[in-house]
């Protein structure tokens, strides 16, 4: 999905629900010894904030915004305003917001502006920041943010092609609707019997789609078959030369669950998944990575063509810092800052970005322990559920549903392996000796 004028990081403090007296209420629970922790009440505080959240989403879809993602500390807005318009548009929005009076204890913030985005997920985005949301005029160099989190997934061979080819076809379509922009806001016109002219499409919009397919058939596609060649004459010598051989290796990472071996072909899908972000142009995308894939061998609607995001994410929710009582999601495959660092695996100190203080590795440890062991008792008792109807056993004596369906765990013994295997996976990188000692036997 590609969208223009990206408000980003309207933070705010969503301990509080709706009232003051719940906020400090919420507080004491969080720092009370571990005796006085009663799971029911954490649950309806819980319930409280979650459905104070949605409702205040659903003020800012009132007010004209378009919601990309949203969780306890981020939201992502897309809006239509144009510059100069944006930065007064997000002050207008907050304060609108922050007046109702069950979200007058929140505290939102805008930090970050995006003149043009590609978004995949909160791990995996890439864009041109906005630097002067004030300014008219568009800037002389652009800012590029990137954050692929499947990039590192690739072997260290193609990593850099990857990023190459999703930056140039970042700046290429901003800078097409840069140029197609200008001057596009006509003068106030008459309208006749007060009717708008609905039937007429907007000139520049139209020669913007027809510039964009232009350059996917034509730069975008000459490119990618060329790089594809590249890659596809280094992995031949890779396979003579054993330094060479190494780059060409995939990585191991703590999210990692899928056997991939084949580099081009990833490279391609990886490719043309995210290009495929901008679901304006999907006819012109799909023949793209079906002409890839021709090279490769492989027909475009194989198993093997079939992207599947390589990190199986693991997070752990709501993490308070000992310090300041913020809260704070754990991803702990997908989140840089946790990740070891250097040659020799230094292990990073968890920062907490309220108040500086270190997060208790000890207390994170001993929740994902308990994670394992809930997600033991998941498993173990479990309904079965019928693979045709979907409908819940019940008893405990027929083997077939009344549908001649047969009965199947709804958490199959693969997903329940691979999720612990991505715990232990985690316990290894992370060096966690009591988590990685918990779940070995299974």
């Amino acid at each position: 999905m590609v969208k223009t004028w990206l408000l980003d990081k309207v933070q705010g403090n969503f301990e509080s629900p709706a009232t003051l007296a719940i906020d400090h209420f919420w507080r004491w629970i969080s720092t009370s010894a571990s005796h006085l922790h009663d799971p029911n009440i954490y649950r309806f505080v819980h319930g409280l904030m979650r459905k104070t959240f949605i409702q205040m989403l659903a003020e800012f879809k009132r007010l004209g915004s378009h919601v990309i993602h949203a969780d306890f500390s981020r939201i992502l807005l897309a809006t239509s305003k144009p510059p100069g318009t944006a930065h007064a548009y997000a002050t207008y929005i907050t304060t609108a917001v922050t007046s109702h009076e069950l979200f007058e204890h929140m505290y939102l913030k805008t930090e970050r502006f995006y003149d043009f985005l590609l978004f995949m997920d909160s791990a995996n985005m890439g864009g041109i920041v906005c630097e002067d949301p004030l300014a008219v005029d568009p800037p002389e160099e652009l800012t590029i943010e990137t954050r692929w989190n499947i990039q590192t997934f690739l072997p260290p061979a193609i990593q850099d092609d990857f990023g190459a080819v999703i930056q140039f076809f970042i700046v290429e379509l901003f800078k097409i609707r840069q140029k197609h922009s200008e001057g596009s806001r006509a003068p106030f016109r008459v309208l006749r019997n007060m009717a708008p002219e609905l039937t007429q499409p907007d000139p520049s919009k139209i020669n913007e789609a027809d510039a964009t397919r232009e350059f996917i058939a034509r730069k975008l596609t000459r490119k990618l078959l060329r790089l594809v060649g590249v890659i596809q004459a280094k992995q031949r010598d890779a396979s003579i030369d054993e330094e060479l051989n190494t780059q060409f290796q995939f990585p191991v990472l703590p999210g990692s669950h899928l056997n991939m071996t084949n580099a081009l072909l990833e490279f391609i899908k990886f490719t043309s998944t995210v290009l495929g972000l901008a679901s304006d142009y999907q006819v012109e995308i799909g023949l793209l990575k079906r002409n890839l894939l021709d090279l490769a061998g492989v027909r475009e609607f194989a198993n093997e063509a079939l992207f599947r995001n390589p990190c199986e994410p693991l997070k752990l929710p709501n993490v308070p810092c000992r310090n300041c009582d913020t809260l704070r999601d754990f991803d702990f495959c997908r989140d840089p800052e946790l990740m070891p660092y250097g040659l020799d695996g230094a292990r990073p100190r968890w920062i907490c970005g309220g108040c500086g203080g270190e997060y208790d590795r000890i207390a994170i440890e001993m929740e994902l322990v308990r994670l394992v062991g809930s997600l033991e008792r998941t498993f173990t008792q479990q309904d079965m559920r019928c693979g045709k109807c979907k409908q819940v056993r019940s008893d405990n004596v027929s083997r077939h549903c009344h549908c001649s369906g047969p009965y199947q765990l709804v958490l199959s013994k693969p997903e329940f392996r691979r999720r612990l295997r991505t715990i232990v996976n985690v316990a290894i990188v992370h060096n966690l000796s009591r988590l990685r000692v918990s779940p070995l036997h299974y």
